[in-house]
């Protein structure tokens, strides 16, 4: 990935021969970005026929409750797939293949401050500044001088439109706990066809596919009330094509073309209520994102869309490369 410097497809362990974790060591056709280069080759077939079938299952039957949850949150999580690989000529020709899918809905508890039941109709009598430990007095910005009794004479018509998208507490004068489920979907499969001319002379050729959904009812430069959530579309595919020749015991040559696309959409906005029934008087400039806009209120937990975002990327990434070996001597 170009944009974010991450992996853009995870073959599952059962589809990988090896791996190397390449560091400061790494030869020239590894250059072009700092840090370190993990280098997977991918499990091909063989004379006989071999197979796997697997289910890796996690739930919530034996989890703690999180300190802050009322109750357990929820987990169902399955990673089950299958590996199939053999000849398709003896000593020829062969195959492998696999598919993996995962399926996730883990719950994650949020602890948010929301405005008091009084505190909604305008009274902050019994409202404490945290960092006195006294009642906050509510001052007029514009004359300077504190309110009789600490209560609004009114409230604004939008602050009061705005108060509707604010849970009532449920822990307290001001606090909101509330346990939400991520749901993450994710389909990949992947099948490769060696082929040897001769001791000499050997191809292989390679198909990776990867597609994925996740909805996460908290963004993280959103909102952190429900209500706002967002979701995230990953798709990639991948075609590799691959000669080796060996001219003679001590030169070696390896030839490659490949070709990556990459569609990454992050932080799409899923409420779509228009800014107008807030009270705002300004459209969306980008229509597929209409909706509340980010709102960072002193004192309480942020509403709104995301900050940030949306963020698509589509990437096509070509590559030629060619590795030519020479032992010569010691």
């Amino acid at each position: 990935d170009t944009v974010y410097a991450g992996y853009v497809l995870e073959p599952p362990i059962d589809a990988i021969t090896e791996f190397r974790i390449l560091t400061n060591t790494a030869s020239a056709e590894f250059g072009h970005s700092a840090g370190s280069t993990t280098n997977i080759v991918t499990r091909s077939g063989s004379n006989q026929f071999h197979g796997a079938l697997y289910d890796f299952l996690r739930n919530d039957d034996l989890d703690a409750r999180n300190f802050f949850a009322r109750e357990v949150e929820p987990l169902k999580q399955n990673q089950f797939g299958g590996t199939l690989g053999g000849p398709i000529r003896r000593e020829k020709t062969f195959f492998f293949g696999y598919y993996e899918g995962f399926l996730n809905r883990e719950g994650q508890t949020y602890n948010s401050t929301v405005p008091s039941l009084l505190e909604r109709q305008g009274d902050f009598s019994q409202t404490i500044d945290p960092s006195t430990g006294k009642v906050l007095v509510l001052v007029n910005e514009i004359t300077g001088q504190p309110y009789a009794g600490n209560k609004l004479p009114s409230i604004d018509p939008i602050s009061q439109k705005l108060l509707d998208f604010f849970p009532l507490p449920n822990a307290g004068a001001n606090r909101f706990i509330t346990t939400q489920t991520v749901r993450e979907s994710r389909h990949q499969f992947g099948a490769r066809i060696d082929h040897y001319f001769s001791s000499k002379d050997s191809f292989f050729a390679r198909y990776n596919f990867s597609n994925g959904t996740e909805y996460d009812p908290f963004a993280v430069s959103g909102a952190t009330v429900p209500g706002f959530p967002v979701q995230e579309d990953d798709r990639a595919q991948n075609v590799v094509i691959e000669e080796t020749r060996s001219f003679s015991p001590t030169l070696v040559n390896i030839a490659r073309v490949s070709f990556l696309r990459h569609k990454f959409l992050d932080v799409q906005g899923l409420n779509h209520t228009p800014s107008a029934e807030a009270g705002f008087q300004f459209p969306s400039t980008l229509p597929s994102q209409s909706g509340l806009p980010y709102l960072d209120i002193s004192g309480y937990s942020n509403i709104g869309d995301p900050l940030t975002g949306p963020r698509d990327t589509y990437q096509n990434t070509y590559a030629a490369t060619d590795s030519l070996s020479w032992v010569r001597g010691k």
